[in-house]
């Protein structure tokens, strides 16, 4: 496989990944943005399919990060 197909491949899994957080967040996102219109609505949901694999990586970073952290104290 080519360099430009591996990214390609990596960047379609990335929304995939994104995408199924979203929706198995979407009572969540849909309370904040209930009263816009439909623009805002479309704008915020591709928004939050980019940033929920980031965000969700960097939680889970953060908390293994403090119990390495607590456990090397003790």
């Amino acid at each position: 496989m080519k360099e430009a197909d591996i990214m390609l491949t990596a960047i379609i899994v990335y929304l995939i990944i994104g995408a199924i957080i979203v929706l198995l967040l979407r009572n969540i996102l849909a309370d904040v943005v209930m009263n816009e219109n439909l623009a805002i609505k479309v704008i915020y949901y591709i928004a939050m399919i980019v940033i929920a694999l980031p965000a969700i990586i960097y939680g889970f970073a953060k908390g293994f990060y403090r119990e390495f952290k607590n456990k090397s104290e003790s």
